[in-house]
Parts: C-alpha cells; sequence; structure tokens
C-alpha cells in the first residue's frame, strides 16, 4: 500500500510499498487516520519512496500539490485524474525518468517547471493542455521519445529551450504570448512562423536552425537578442 505522512486535516503520499512492484495503484483521493477521513492533498512532496517499477500511477483530484521526487523513479504511466487540483508540475519533477511512457497531465495546469520532462527517454507523446500559462527552461522536453509537440494556446511565456528539437512546420504563435526564451524554437524544423501581436520579447537564437524563408516582427516586439533568426533562409527581417 501507500506510504504517507498525515496531520489533523490532510495526508502527503510520499511513496509506495512492495506490493505496488508491477501494480497499476490508484492513490485514494481520502485516507482513514485515526479513525478520522482525511483527503488526500500531496504526493511526493518530501520524497518517494517505492520497490520496484510500478506499472501505472493514478493521482487523485484531491491532490492539489506534487513535489520534484518521481525524478528518476521507475514508473511506466501516470495519470492525473480529471478535474485535478494541480496546477504546478515543479522543476525536474518527471525528468530522467527512462520506463515513463505515457503521462496524462492534469485538466487545469497552468505552470510547467524547469526541466520538468527531460531525458524521459521513451515517453511518446504528450497533451498540453490549454490552461498553461509558463513553460519553463533548461529544455523542458530535451531528450524525450516524440517530436511533434502541440503549443497550448494560453501561453504567455516560454522558457529556454522550451521547444527546441520538436518538429513544427507551420506556427502559430498563441495570441497571448508576451516572452520567448533562448533558443526556445532552436532547430524546431519551422516553415513559417506568425507572430503574436503582444510579443515583446524574443531572445538569442530563440528561431535559429529553421527553415524560414520571411519573418514579420510585430510593433509590439521591444527586444530581440543576438541571432534569434540565425541559420535560416531568411534574406532580411
Amino acid at each position: 500500500g501507500v506510504i504517507y505522512t498525515a496531520n489533523d486535516t490532510s495526508v502527503s503520499v510520499q511513496g509506495c510499498n512492495e506490493t505496488c512492484t508491477g501494480a497499476s495503484v490508484t492513490i485514494p483521493s481520502t485516507m482513514i487516520v485515526g479513525g478520522n477521513s482525511l483527503p488526500v492533498t500531496s504526493v511526493a512532496t518530501n520524497n518517494w519512496t517505492q520497490t520496484g517499477r510500478i506499472a501505472s500511477l493514478t493521482i487523485p483530484s484531491s491532490v492539489t500539490s506534487i513535489g520534484g521526487y518521481f525524478n528518476g523513479k521507475d514508473i511506466v504511466s501516470i495519470v492525473f485524474a480529471p478535474n485535478s487540483g494541480v496546477t504546478v508540475i515543479p522543476d525536474a519533477a518527471f525528468s530522467s525518468m527512462s520506463s515513463l511512457t505515457s503521462i496524462t497531465l492534469p485538466d487545469r495546469v497552468q505552470v510547467i517547471g524547469h526541466y520538468a520532462f527531460k531525458y524521459d527517454s521513451n515517453l511518446r507523446s504528450i497533451v498540453l493542455p490549454d490552461t498553461i500559462t509558463t513553460i519553463g527552461s533548461g529544455g523542458v522536453f530535451d531528450g524525450t521519445g516524440f517530436t511533434s509537440l502541440n503549443v497550448p494556446t494560453s501561453l504567455v511565456t516560454i522558457g529556454s529551450g522550451a521547444f527546441q528539437g520538436k518538429n513544427f512546420g507551420a506556427l502559430v504563435m498563441p495570441p497571448n504570448v508576451t516572452t520567448i526564451g533562448d533558443s526556445a524554437f532552436r532547430n524546431s524544423n519551422i516553415t513559417s512562423l506568425t507572430l503574436n501581436s503582444q510579443v515583446t520579447s524574443i531572445a538569442s537564437n530563440a528561431f535559429a536552425l529553421n527553415q524560414l524563408t520571411s519573418v514579420t516582427l510585430p510593433p509590439s516586439l521591444q527586444t530581440i537578442g543576438s541571432r534569434a533568426f540565425s541559420n535560416n533562409l531568411i534574406a532580411s527581417v
């Protein structure tokens, strides 16, 4: 069963014992502690302990916060239940999980932290909900097993290296994006780019090493970094 800590009002799940090895594990939304039924509100916030591989892990909608301690753990599939209360995926939360092949993100998530899925070499796809406003830096999806990735329409801030190396073709920037980080779309096979009317900052190498033949910069743009569009097919900007 699950390993947990509890206080007077809630339960935090911090692992799963040997009975979870090879199993499909659903963390309960409530647990009886000292005769009281308490909600499970957090997972892996201080630690995550397991013995052997977990086939699948379902995190209930009662959970409002997760920690970064799944990093490197041997879990094949992770599912956040519908109407999840989790709005932030912490830095490096699911990075270096070589067994991870699928993950269903919280449907209300707003922030994806730095390095969150980096080096998940067997992760074949991921769908980013149209609730995400911020994607962190450090190549969040570098070293994953997929090349196609959607860009949420809700995005405001795109961190450095966020989408580098993926395959976009024609890219339309979401309407509320203001900041595009270093190398954010570097080497992403972009053949055409439509920038939005809100973007104020494009960092160095943001769109380098693509297939662009032209680009129109919006009046809102205040700063543009060095080599932002280098190694494309653009005659002039």
